[in-house]
């Protein structure tokens, strides 16, 4: 299939958006009649229900299984909004004629964010730190001792500043 105009719709493109909670779907403007279905999350109960009309599937980590694209007599695109596709039976997807799309690059300055945030949380141990103000009553450690400091002593102390450490960075 080299277009999607190369197998003739019956019916108006019917867009069905399984989960706008990640990514809300921009506006649409095709040259050619279409409806959109949106819906903030869909329960896996609910997947092969919403997709039974639809020609193309948008979804971000909800899995459409073969046994899910087997009851969409309609469906010519899955679009993932997002990197990869390694949970979609895409061999499945070719041989029923459905293209497959996804987003490359879609998340790089989100996993970076996530990469340096769980660099600090990990330096300066805020999940340790915050469980052992909460246990023992809520006062925990600090109330018994009145420092937490000591919980850096197998590394040589507590990190004073960034300068101690250093992140460093590739690519534009």
């Amino acid at each position: 299939m080299d277009t999607l105009s190369s197998s003739p719709l019956d019916s108006p493109i019917h867009i069905v958006c399984l989960e706008t909670m990640h990514c809300p779907l921009p506006p649409l403007t095709l040259p050619t009649p279409y409806k959109i279905s949106e819906y903030r999350d869909t329960p896996l109960s609910l997947i092969a229900g919403r997709l039974s009309t639809a020609t193309i599937a948008i979804t971000t980590v909800i899995p459409i299984t073969p046994a899910i694209i087997s009851q969409c007599p309609s469906l010519r695109v899955i679009a993932i909004w997002a990197t990869g596709t390694e949970w979609l039976d895409t061999a499945y997807c070719t041989s029923r004629g459905i293209w497959v799309i996804n987003c490359p690059g879609t998340n790089i300055e989100a996993v970076s964010e996530h990469a340096l945030a769980f660099y600090f949380a990990a330096r300066r141990k805020i999940v340790e730190l915050d469980t052992a103000l909460k246990v023992r009553g809520g006062g925990g450690e600090w109330m018994e001792r009145g420092t937490l400091t000591t919980r850096w002593d197998d590394v040589g102390g507590a990190p004073l500043s960034c300068g101690q450490g250093g992140v460093g960075g590739t690519g534009g």
